[in-house]
Formats: structure tokens, C-alpha cells, sequence
């Protein structure tokens, strides 16, 4: 079967309902339901982004293979996973002082410098291959990208500082014990902290019907829990 965007945003709706316990959007006042809805609404925005990115033959439509990826995603999450150790090969290439830290100018710079945004996409590619090499990719995530922020100057001057302002922001909550610069320690706490989410999510996904029961199977107490 083929899965469109509208049934896909459909079936995202009806899982941040079930997450919140009911229409109403009140969640039982259930901290980790409301928690759970925040992440679903962040995915909710980004839907047709993440469709785009799916649809390998961009036919508009999901098939099981396409979805595969998304297969993928969930079992690398789990223990002896291909997560961890693609988190490990992308911390080394944002450390280009080889200190063992991350400064927020190394930070920075993966979002600015076109061969480290190179190198990072060929190391995703090869954990989750969305196109069919990773320069495929990456002129995916390129267009993608300028798709959403528009391609006059203006609008791409906006939005670099708009990136510049989110990586910010990343790097401040991933930095737990906000010492200005990120460990290995502080990767690993944020990768188990939502990797786990992601993994329940999944779990109530595969409940919901063959559409998008392909996300795998797993529990969250195989989640790798250090980096």
C-alpha cells in the first residue's frame, strides 16, 4: 500500500490525541503526555518536509520501502544499534581541534562550512540512505532547506541568522551542565533522553494500523542508554 501527506498528517493528529488522553488536549495533566504532544507537534510542522524526504521516487505518495527508513531509525535506537556509533563518527568530525569537546564555534560551523556539511551527510547516508548516494542527499536537504526559507537575499540572510539563532539554542540545551562546551557525556544524556521518547512514540504508532505499523519492533528498555 501507499501511505499520502494528508494520511500521514491525519494519522500524526489522531496519535497526539491518544497521547494527550482525549480531544480535549488536556493530557489528564499527565507531565510526559504533554511532553510527548510537543514532539508530535514539532514533527506535525515539519510533515511535509520529512514526506518530501521519504519519497525517494517523489511520486507523493509512501510506500513500505520508502517507510523503510524510518525502520531503520527505530532499530538503531535500540541496543548494539547503528545510532551511537554514527553519533561517535559526527562528534569527531565537529571536533576539529580533536580536544574531546565541542566549543560553540565548532558548533557553529557545521551549519556554515559546506565540506563539514558534506562529510556529516555522507556519514548519515550511510546509516539511514534516504536518496541513493549521499550527494543525492544532500542536494535533498539543500533544496529542502531553501524550499522552506525562500530564495531571495533577503529571505536567505533571515534565514541564516535564523539557523545561526536555532544552533544556539541546540547547543545551550544539549549542554547540561552549561560549562559553554558540549561532551560526549552531554551528547549521550540528550541522545537517551530522546531516543526513548522516540522509541514510545513508535510503540503506540505500530498500535494504529498497517499505514504505519512499519516503524519495527523494539522496546525501550533495549535503548542504548550512553554515547
Amino acid at each position: 500500500g501507499k501511505a499520502s501527506l494528508a494520511e500521514v498528517e491525519g494519522q500524526l493528529h489522531t496519535l497526539e490525541m491518544m497521547m494527550m488522553g482525549g480531544d480535549d488536549g488536556a493530557g489528564g495533566g499527565d507531565p510526559q503526555a504533554q511532553e510527548y504532544s510537543q514532539l508530535l507537534k514539532a514533527v506535525q510542522r515539519l510533515a511535509p518536509q520529512l514526506f518530501d524526504l521519504f519519497d525517494a521516487n517523489q511520486d507523493s505518495f509512501l510506500t513500505g520501502n520508502e517507510f523503510g527508513v524510518a525502520t531503520q531509525l527505530h532499530k538503531s535506537l535500540l541496543k548494539n544499534g547503528a545510532f551511537k556509533p554514527m553519533l561517535r563518527d559526527m562528534f569527531s568530525i565537529l571536533d576539529s581541534d580533536s580536544n574531546g569537546e565541542l566549543s560553540l564555534d565548532e558548533w557553529l560551523q557545521a551549519t556554515q562550512d559546506p565540506h563539514t556539511i558534506t562529510v556529516l551527510t555522507k556519514t548519515v547516508h550511510e546509516v539511514f540512505p534516504f536518496r541513493q548516494s549521499a550527494e543525492k542527499l544532500e542536494e535533498k536537504l539543500h533544496s529542502l532547506f531553501w524550499k522552506i526559507v525562500g530564495k531571495n537575499k533577503k529571505d536567505k540572510d533571515k534565514a541564516m541568522e535564523r539557523l545561526t539563532t536555532t544552533a544556539r539554542k541546540v547547543f545551550e540545551q544539549l549542554d547540561a551542565d552549561q560549562d559553554g562546551a558540549l561532551s560526549r557525556k552531554d551528547i549521550g544524556q540528550a541522545f537517551s533522553k530522546y531516543g526513548k521518547k522516540f522509541l514510545e512514540i513508535s510503540k503506540t504508532i505500530r498500535q494504529m494500523g498497517p499505514m504505519l505499523s512499519m516503524m519495527g519492533a523494539g522496546s525501550p528498555d533495549n535503548f542504548q542508554s550512553e554515547l
